[in-house]
C-alpha cells in the first residue's frame, strides 16, 4: 500500500485513520498509568515498587503514535513548537492571574 503523506484531512478516510492512530496512543497512555499501582485511596496496602522502564516503555509507545498522528496531517515540528510556546503562555498566565 502506497500512502501519501500528509493526508488530506478535510476527507473522511483521512479523519479516520488520524483519529484512530490518536486512539492508539490513549490506549498506550493507559497501558502506561497502569504501573502506578498505588493510587486507590480505599486500599490499605501500599504497593512499594514501581515499574519505571515498563512506564516508559508504553509512554514512548503513546509518544510515537501522537507524533505519527501529527506526521499524517503535515503538522511540521516548527508549528508544533509554536502552539506549546503560545498555550504555555496562556497557562501562566492563568497561574499568575490566580486562575
Amino acid at each position: 500500500v502506497i500512502q501519501i503523506w500528509p493526508v488530506d484531512i478535510n476527507e473522511k478516510k483521512s479523519q479516520q485513520i488520524v483519529r484512530d492512530t490518536f486512539l492508539k496512543g490513549v490506549e498506550e497512555i493507559f497501558e502506561c498509568i497502569s504501573n502506578f499501582r498505588n493510587w486507590k485511596n480505599h486500599r490499605v496496602t501500599e504497593i512499594t515498587t514501581f515499574d519505571k522502564n515498563s512506564f516508559l516503555e508504553e509512554y514512548v509507545d503513546a509518544l510515537n503514535y501522537f507524533f505519527a498522528a501529527l506526521v499524517m496531517m503535515g503538522i511540521t515540528p516548527q508549528e508544533l513548537f509554536d502552539m506549546y510556546v503560545k498555550k504555555d503562555r496562556v497557562i501562566h498566565s492563568r497561574i499568575d492571574n490566580g486562575y
